[in-house]
């Protein structure tokens, strides 16, 4: 991908008060920019079985893994979250994505 800095400078340059571009009339030179991709990587198991462990040991944690991963709301796992989970959970600040929790 190529970038004429010209243009570009002209267009983050532009004074709205004047209508007239400041200093991009000195700029000329053109740059090659690579295209950089969005990077992905996996976690290891044991990432997610340090994760899940803290998740079993935690009491409230672990409830409210189970009220995220039904389909259907649980008013008797519900009326076991304590605060400040609870409301949280009510107030939908609790997410679930890819097994990981998010509070």
């Amino acid at each position: 991908m190529e970038i004429d800095r010209k243009k570009n400078f002209r267009l983050s340059e532009w004074a709205p008060e004047s209508g007239t571009p400041e200093s991009g009339d000195n700029i000329s030179e053109r740059t090659e920019t690579p295209i950089l991709g969005i990077g992905s990587s996996e976690f290891h198991n044991e990432f997610f079985n340090a994760v899940m462990k803290t998740y079993s040991k935690h009491k409230q944690c672990g409830i409210l893994l189970q009220l995220l991963q039904q389909k259907y709301r649980s008013p008797e796992l519900e009326s076991q979250l304590q605060e400040p989970w609870l409301r949280d959970y009510k107030d939908n600040k609790c997410f679930l994505i890819d097994g990981l929790l998010y509070h």
